[in-house]
C-alpha cells in the first residue's frame, strides 16, 4: 500500500532525491543519473503543461527505445497527464483508431518518426492538434526563464497511462490505470521478488504491453538502473 497523497511520478521524484547520483537510465553508450532525468523529465513537462497537459489528460508516446522514451513518458506524468502507448511497428489503421478512440490532442515522438505520426495526424479526422518530439520540448523550456514546477494537481485516483487491448476479438479496447494500480503495483514488485540500487534491468518488452511497468517502474523506484 502507497501513500495516499503519493502519486507515481511524486514517487519517482523522491527517489531521485535520494541516489541522485546513481544511474537511472542507460541505452547503448548514453546514459542519464536520476538527478539528470529528473531535470530533463521537468524541462519536457513544462513544455506538456503550455500544451494543456493536465489531470486525465492524455497524450500519445510514439517513440523508438530510447533515454528519451522514458523521458517522455515521465514528462506526461509529471505534467499530471496519463500516457498512451502508440507502438510505431503497429498498423497506420489500429495506431489511427486508438488516437481517434482516446481523443489524443498531442503525441510525443522524436525527429524519425515525426513524417509518420503526421501522417496519423491526416488520418485521424482532426483529432490530433500536436505532434511534439521529447527533444524539442526539452530545448525550448531551456531557453525560457525556467521555474522548477510545482507539481501537478493529481491524486491517485487520476489516470496514469491507457493500454490497448489487442483487439484480436473486434476493436481495440483501451484499458485505463490510475495512479493508485500502478503505485501498488509497482510497490510490490520492489519489495517481491524485489529491486534495490544495484541492480542493472534490462527493459525489452514493448511499453504497449502492462510488463512496461515491471520493467521501467519498478527498477526506477528502487533506485535501480534500467537499460533500454
Amino acid at each position: 500500500q502507497v501513500h495516499d497523497d503519493c502519486t507515481f511520478a511524486a514517487a519517482i521524484a523522491k527517489q531521485a532525491l535520494r541516489t541522485p547520483n546513481s544511474t537511472a537510465l542507460s541505452f547503448k553508450e548514453s546514459s542519464l543519473t536520476f538527478v539528470q532525468l529528473g531535470h530533463k523529465v521537468n524541462l519536457v513537462a513544462v513544455g506538456l503543461r503550455k500544451l494543456g497537459v493536465g489531470p486525465d489528460v492524455r497524450v500519445g508516446i510514439c517513440h523508438s527505445r530510447n533515454i528519451n522514451m522514458v523521458v517522455g513518458m515521465l514528462a506526461i506524468l509529471q505534467a499530471g497527464g496519463a500516457y498512451v502507448p502508440l507502438d510505431p511497428s503497429f498498423p497506420e489503421e489500429r495506431l489511427t483508431y486508438m488516437i481517434e478512440d482516446s481523443s489524443l490532442e498531442i503525441v510525443l515522438t522524436e525527429n524519425a518518426l515525426q513524417g509518420f505520426v503526421g501522417d496519423l495526424k491526416t488520418l485521424a479526422n482532426g483529432v490530433l492538434k500536436h505532434v511534439k518530439t521529447v527533444q524539442e520540448l526539452c530545448d525550448r523550456s531551456k531557453h525560457d526563464v525556467f521555474v522548477e514546477p510545482k507539481p501537478a494537481a493529481v491524486s491517485l485516483q487520476n489516470l496514469a497511462y491507457v493500454i490497448y487491448t489487442s483487439g484480436s476479438t473486434g476493436k481495440p479496447k483501451g484499458v485505463k490505470l490510475q495512479h493508485s494500480s500502478v503505485l501498488n503495483f509497482v510497490t510490490s514488485m520492489v519489495q517481491t521478488p524485489g529491486f534495490s540500487s544495484g541492480d542493472v534491468i534490462a527493459a525489452v518488452t514493448t511499453i504497449c504491453f502492462d510488463i512496461h511497468v515491471n520493467e521501467l517502474w519498478a527498477p526506477l523506484l528502487a533506485g535501480a538502473e534500467v537499460r533500454v
